[in-house]
């Protein structure tokens, strides 16, 4: 059985470096100080998204890949025994202008800050020997579907 790394930062610190590190600066090698090898997120239905240390790097990779210059933060963090609730924010500008509709398209030719996104959700996280183990994750896809130009 492979060792787990057992993080000496609390809960809310494991949560706002991990934000830093991995989603803002892309520093993937850092993942083993945050992320438990028995990782699991699930979505609001429960369903589960990724599974282990390499799937949720994938996964943040394939959403990092979208946007240029990505910061995400925690804007609200409540902290329990094992347990940590944070509302988070990712911004950035879309590399894509496909991802736009035809006419946000034509515009974003002209006025680029319409490829600017910002997208908002809710993780609620086990923590277990300080990494996180399992997440409970909700995104606001409707906020985003708008800023893309769908659903209006």
């Amino acid at each position: 059985m492979k060792a787990v790394a057992v993080s000496s930062h609390s809960p809310a610190e494991t949560v706002t470096e991990l934000l830093k590190h991995v989603w803002t600066l892309g520093q993937f090698e850092s993942v083993p100080r945050f992320i438990h090898p028995n990782y699991r997120l699930l979505d609001e239905r429960a369903e589960l998204k990724l599974s282990g240390r390499q799937e949720f790097i994938e996964g943040v990779s394939s959403f990092r890949a979208l946007l240029d210059d990505p910061h995400m933060i925690a804007t609200h963090v409540v902290v329990g025994q094992d347990t940590v609730a944070y509302r988070w924010e990712l911004t950035g500008q879309l590399k894509d202008a496909r991802l736009l509709t035809p006419v946000l398209q034509v515009l974003a030719r002209h006025v680029p800050e319409i490829r600017s996104v910002s997208v908002r959700g809710v993780n609620i996280a086990r923590l277990e020997e300080g990494l996180l183990i399992e997440e409970w994750s909700e995104t606001d896809h409707t906020s985003l579907n708008e800023q893309l130009g769908h659903w209006q």
